[in-house]
């Protein structure tokens, strides 16, 4: 069809830059060297919605480079290799730098966990 020869050359606006789904690329039938999910040469993500309370918050709290400690932080689920490899592979090995000095991880086993942290 016509929409196969334009669709990969359209931008394309998305909330996740991953194939989606909680899938693995091996899920999908379509190759994805032909028809990739995203292109960073081309297509946006679009940031979640936080309110204008939210930010202010976060600018009020923040501090300036040179006083930092903490380089970087990340909280989220920990995928299993047989849910989402890539993500997987990725998220574990963000995890593995929790033992660096400048990093905060709190990786989680699943959401429930996650949102349930404190027991």
């Amino acid at each position: 069809p016509s929409w196969r020869k334009r669709i990969p050359k359209s931008v394309i606006l998305t909330p996740e830059t991953e194939v989606g789904f909680e899938r693995s690329l091996g899920d999908f039938g379509l190759d994805q060297t032909r028809f990739p999910p995203f292109n960073p040469l081309k297509d946006i993500v679009v940031p979640p919605y936080i309110n204008l309370k939210d930010i202010l918050g976060f600018h009020r709290h923040s501090k300036a480079l040179g006083s930092r400690s903490i380089l970087a932080s990340f909280a989220g689920k920990l995928w299993d290799a047989e849910s989402v490899a890539e993500a997987a592979e990725v998220r574990n090995r963000v995890a593995q730098l929790g033992k660096a000095p400048g990093f905060r991880i709190h990786g989680y086993a699943s959401i429930k966990d996650m949102l349930n942290a404190d027991g």
